[in-house]
């Protein structure tokens, strides 16, 4: 009692820029992280090494120039990351082009040998061996971890971790001034105004199916046609509950 959510988005600092200035949402500095100990008086972290400094030397002196350097590091790493998550996915093929591939192998390179090379040392790597090389403190390698596992089926000793870790730092910036609830009414508001409509509360009964083409989908007895359907559930509600069995099937022989 007295405690309430706003829903599920509680971090809004990984909205895109530009969808930010198309919705005319206010942002600010992303607010500190407080980290609790059972035994202890917890430790508040910036983004800023220089704000958490003497929040994090009250626990390892060692740790606030680790962190210090992992800031650093980051900040001279991401850019070219973050240039690769704003824009479409590479194609893929023998037909496929190689100007794309090139253009952002080549901003890797632009890193300079070093940190190219640690870069490609550390991503392919588990996120907690990445944290590891800069600070020892399991609270504050926690609190660098936790962000970059949020939605993933991996653990913090998984192969790939680390470049998931590092992907979403990528995309870090300023953070909505009127919490994630604005960039949900926002974006209501902006779909309803092209056309879209919204249905709340209606359970999804089937995938509706024709030549091995989905067409559309059952809504609470009605059948909605539609060109494409994106489907939020997993592959398994949405292959082996919603689709018809022997459309799955042959799909896949």
């Amino acid at each position: 009692p007295g405690f309430r959510t706003r829903g599920l988005l509680h971090d809004s600092s990984l909205v895109a820029p530009e969808l930010i200035r198309r919705l005319g949402l206010k942002v600010r500095e992303p607010a500190p992280v407080l980290g609790l100990q059972v035994d202890g008086s917890g430790l508040l972290l910036h983004r800023s090494a220089e704000a958490s400094q003497s929040e994090i030397a009250a626990h390892s002196a060692t740790d606030a120039a680790g962190y210090a350097a992992w800031r650093a590091w980051l900040s001279r790493v991401l850019r070219p990351l973050g240039r690769l998550m704003e824009n479409d996915p590479f194609e893929l093929g023998l037909e496929a082009p190689l100007w794309r591939l090139l253009r952002a192998g080549a901003g890797i390179r632009l890193l300079g040998k070093k940190d190219m090379m640690e870069l490609l040392r550390r991503a392919p790597g588990s996120a907690l061996d990445l944290v590891c090389e800069f600070v020892e403190t399991p609270m504050l390698r926690a609190m660098l971890l936790a962000p970059g596992l949020r939605g993933t089926w991996m653990g913090p000793r998984s192969p790939t971790s680390a470049t998931t870790l590092l992907l979403r730092e990528s995309l870090v910036g300023l953070e909505l001034t009127d919490g994630p609830q604005s960039l949900v009414e926002a974006l209501v508001l902006d779909c309803q105004a092209r056309g879209v409509e919204i249905r709340l509360s209606q359970e999804i009964e089937r995938l509706v199916m024709e030549d091995q083409r989905i067409v559309g989908v059952e809504c609470g007895g009605e059948v909605l046609s539609s060109d494409a359907v994106l489907s939020c559930f997993g592959p398994q509600h949405t292959l082996l509950d919603l689709a018809p069995a022997l459309a799955v099937r042959g799909s896949l022989a």
